[in-house]
Order: C-alpha cells, then structure tokens, then sequence
C-alpha cells in the first residue's frame, strides 16, 4: 500500500475518533471556522502606524514616538517597517495559545497566510525570512519550535528562502513585567546563529514573530541582525497588543 494512501486512511481514523474542532467556538469541522476567522480582530492598516504597526498610532504613535523609545533607552526603530496580521485581544488569544501551547500545529500553516496577506507586495520581490526562535527552556515545554512552523509555512507561501540566523539566550519570565524592564530582560538575550559555509549574510531580511507586546524582543533580534550585517529589516508578526 502506497504511503500516501496509507496516511490518508490513518487521517480518517483519526478524524473519526477524534473530531477537528475550531480553538475557538469548538464548532466540528476545522480548525478554524470559517465565522470565527472572519471575526478575529484585524489590524486595519488605514488606522496603523505607518512605521512600527501600532494599530492604533496612525496619528499620533505611543509606541514609536521619540519620548517612548527614550524611555527604554533607545532613539529609534531598528527595523524599516512593522506589520501585524490580528490584535492580541479575544478571539485572537485563544487562537494563539492553542497553537503554541495546546501544541496544535495545523495552525502554522493558517497563522502564516494571514501574515502574507498583511505584508506590504513589495516585500516579496527579494530578501529572506527568518524568525525568533524560542530558547530551550520554551522548545522543552512546547515540544516543538512554533515560529519556525510558521516561518517555513510563510516561505511557502512567498517563495522567499527561508533561514534561520537568530539563536535565543534563556532570560526571565517576560510576563508581568514593565516596558521597561521587558527591555532590559531582552537586552543582548538574542545573538545571530553561526552561518553556514557558503552562505552569505543576506542584505534585506524579513523577520517574524508570533507577538508584538512591547516590541523589546523583536529590537533584540534586530540589533543582533544589524550586527551580523543585515541592512534592511522588515518586520511581521501575527498579533499586535493594542
């Protein structure tokens, strides 16, 4: 019996044993229905930050004005531009926690075609994708690496190569912490990975990541990019904190 055949009868089992369910509502069929992927939060891009996302900064930015980012030491953006598919409220936490920690990962390839249709079209003429890796402690809890998921998932779906040049330094806890000292935790946490032989180190990089909070870990990671001689860094990310 062909292997293709052979998994798709297991696949019916499966199904038939255990339903897909929507994360959601718990409504069979999908994963995801239809209804609650229509009623997810989306960023409207006519109401964003042009530079950094903020979904709400079109006018005026609480997140990449001069006086927030001295804040956190810092007296500008790293990267050229950030986008975000979803804000990070209701529907969407339920979605995002049930693919990376209720290990659900037929949602990689979901999560990355609602981050293809928000970045810009002129980002898919050249450049490469990379994403933000976990640390150790967090791929031993979750068993698998979910932006790597997503990355290869979104090379797919852009044809740009896919690579992984970031390695992640075990830090605290970021949750209850403040802008402040999310900045400071991060701060040097993120490091390029050694390049294979060969390899180049690409001019333009698109870099993913699955939540845009205080945006201390997607700096880091571009700091760390910048100085292994990436030039131009754009950024996206499936949610965003409003």
């Amino acid at each position: 019996m062909p292997a293709q055949v052979a998994a798709l009868i297991a696949q019916g089992a499966c199904e038939a044993i255990w339903t897909t369910r929507c994360v959601i509502c718990d409504a069979p069929g999908t994963v995801l229905c239809t209804r609650c992927r229509l009623n997810l939060p989306y960023v409207d891009r006519w109401l964003a930050c042009p530079r950094c996302g903020a979904p709400h900064g079109r006018v005026q930015c609480v997140d990449c004005n001069t006086f927030s980012l001295a804040a956190v030491g810092r007296t500008g953006i790293p990267f050229e531009r950030c986008v975000s598919a979803i804000e990070h409220r209701g529907r969407a936490r339920a979605l995002i926690t049930a693919y990376k920690d209720g290990g659900e990962r037929r949602l990689a390839a979901l999560i990355a075609s609602m981050m293809s249709d928000t970045m810009p079209k002129s980002w898919l003429s050249d450049g490469v994708i990379t994403f933000v890796p976990a640390d150790a402690a967090a791929l031993r809890r979750r068993g698998f690496e979910h932006m790597a998921l997503i990355a290869h998932a979104l090379e797919r779906e852009t044809a740009l190569p896919c690579r992984r040049m970031l390695e992640k330094l075990p830090v605290a806890d970021q949750r209850g912490l403040t802008r402040h000292e999310r900045f400071a935790n991060m701060a040097g946490a993120v490091r390029a990975a050694p390049l294979r032989t060969g390899k180049p180190v690409p001019e333009r990089v698109i870099l993913v990541d699955d939540v845009y909070t205080t945006g201390a870990t997607l700096f880091a990671a571009c700091d760390a990019l910048h100085a292994a001689g990436v030039r131009d860094i754009r950024c996206v990310t499936f949610a965003r904190v409003p």
